[in-house]
């Protein structure tokens, strides 16, 4: 009987080692494919969960909250002012392809060319009399950014489990469009858009797509 349960437990582990080590070495010889959304290999196992995953952690990438921003800020022309930049929301969101790597129990994952769009609206308001104020909205793009991730692998109750261990997003500089406003205040609104405020997005982007990592890849590995 001891022996039953024994080879039953083995039986158990098998396949789910067997999903995890082919994965394993399909990532590997992956990152020496040719960037590109399409990659190629004959292991389903591995060709499943990025199809499955990829457009779906792109799309909740996509749904970041960005939260608003403000503050006060001291103007040469004018004096203080009270900003503001709210509703930020990413309109686009794409990528030009992927590079994965492997090492020990870890996946790597790098999500090249990463082009976004962003809106967003604009407030100002003058700290001291006449209380002057002012508002409109902008646009900002960024090109030729990366997504990069590291994902632990191992075995939960039998069955393969993958869990984000880091995400980071590198946003290269905005180009910024206004509609409204003077040119002392769309400088500092730039600087601030290329300076806290995208540390913001990246901040929000890496949470989203770290959320989307440990539920989907998960899921779509066990299915």
């Amino acid at each position: 009987k001891r022996k039953t349960k024994r080879k039953t437990m083995m039986q158990k582990l098998i396949i789910p080692l067997l999903i995890v080590a082919i994965t394993m070495v399909i990532t590997h010889c992956q990152a020496g494919l040719p960037t590109g959304m399409k990659t190629t290999t004959t292991a389903s196992g591995i060709n499943h969960v990025v199809k499955q995953t990829l457009p779906i952690i792109l799309q909740q990438a996509k749904a970041a909250k960005i939260p608003d921003q403000s503050g006060t800020h001291h103007v040469s022309v004018i004096g203080k002012i009270d900003w503001s930049v709210t509703d930020i929301t990413i309109q686009s969101l794409a990528i030009a392809g992927f590079t994965a790597s492997s090492s020990n129990n870890a996946v790597a994952i790098k999500l090249n060319g990463l082009n976004l769009h962003i809106s967003c609206n604009w407030h100002w308001k003058e700290h001291d009399w006449p209380h002057s104020s002012g508002s409109g909205s902008a646009d900002a793009s960024c090109a030729d950014s990366y997504v990069s991730s590291s994902v632990d692998v191992s075995i939960v109750n039998y069955r393969p489990h993958l869990a984000t261990t880091s995400s980071s997003v590198s946003l290269q500089h905005f180009d910024m469009t206004f509609h409204g406003g003077e040119g002392w205040l769309l400088n500092f609104l730039e600087s601030m858009f290329n300076g806290d405020i995208k540390h913001k997005i990246q901040s929000s982007i890496e949470s989203a797509i770290t959320s989307a990592i440990n539920k989907q890849a998960d899921k779509a590995l066990n299915s």
